[in-house]
Parts: C-alpha cells; sequence; structure tokens
C-alpha cells in the first residue's frame, strides 16, 4: 500500500506544470458515451477526437478527446522519428510534453495546445496507467515493442500527426 502511494505522489510531481482540461461539450452530446454507472463513471475509453491519426496541419494543434465520466487522464506528446516501418516504437519517440487532463464533470477533454513542427505521437491513457511511455512496462521487447499496443492495453490511444510551417 505504501508503494501505491508513493508512485500517486510521483506521478502528481511529474506532472505539477500540468494544464488542467475542460469540458468542451455536455455528455449527452457525445455519441460514444455509453451514461453514468451510479457514481462510477462511464464506460467511454480514453481516446482522441483530435489530432485524427495521421493529421498533417499547417499551425498549432490543440488536442480533444474523450474519456470516462470524472475521471483524470494522463496526455503525452512526443517527437517522432520513423526507424520501423509499420508501427511505432518505442525507440522512436523523445517525451516534449506530459500533461494531466480531466473530464469532471463531462465526457469531454481539450488541451493543450501544441506548436512543434515536425511528426509527432501523442498518447491518453488513464492517468494512473501513466503517461509517460518511458515508466510502461513494454515487455520483453523493450525498445521494439510496438507503442499502439501496449497503450491500447493499458485503456488509451496513440495518434501520429504532422505539423508543417504555416
Amino acid at each position: 500500500m505504501r508503494v501505491l502511494v508513493i508512485k500517486v505522489v510521483i506521478l502528481f510531481a511529474v506532472t505539477t506544470s500540468a494544464a488542467n482540461g475542460v469540458q468542451a461539450a455536455p455528455p449527452a452530446s457525445d455519441p460514444g458515451s455509453t451514461g453514468g454507472s451510479g457514481g462510477g463513471g462511464t464506460a467511454v475509453p480514453w481516446r482522441f477526437t483530435h489530432p485524427d491519426d495521421g493529421m498533417e496541419c499547417s499551425g498549432s494543434v490543440l488536442f480533444a478527446g474523450t474519456g470516462p465520466d470524472s475521471d483524470l487522464g494522463g496526455l503525452s506528446v512526443y517527437s517522432y522519428t520513423n526507424t520501423v516501418p509499420g508501427q511505432v516504437v518505442a525507440s522512436e519517440l523523445q517525451l516534449q510534453i506530459t500533461v494531466i487532463v480531466e473530464t469532471d464533470p463531462g465526457v469531454d477533454w481539450v488541451g493543450p495546445i501544441y506548436k512543434r513542427v515536425g511528426e509527432s505521437y501523442a498518447i491518453i491513457m488513464p492517468a494512473l496507467a501513466t503517461p509517460n511511455i518511458t515508466l510502461l512496462s513494454l515487455g520483453g521487447g523493450g525498445a521494439q515493442t510496438d507503442v499502439g499496443t501496449v497503450t491500447s492495453l493499458n485503456g488509451g490511444q496513440g495518434v501520429l500527426f504532422r505539423i508543417t510551417a504555416p
């Protein structure tokens, strides 16, 4: 029990510069919402609605998505250099930002704005599953483990996107 408390303290200490997410729309407007479960939140998974996978923008990106009702998620954004065709692996990622977003009181979250030109990969996950991929157990494959698979198995989603110079 003591180890769990220390991990939670470390997680929040790492994210002290976190930007809080805000509700973008009432929960009823989200078609992915399955409704509450008596105070336990909803069955909505953490997912992106923007940026779309493979999206290319000529300016900054504002992250947005959905998640369980009244919950915290970890958003991590990485610079990405593709070296393994067909998948994203941990060795291709370099952490740029990690923030906590919240879905309280609804299921929608937004933020922050990201402006770094080039290819990037973003991950949204339950906050307690840790937003920093370097802290995740990537299994025996280590740096060559598929990040998308690890993220989805931990209840999150990853998206690849590119920001070009305006």
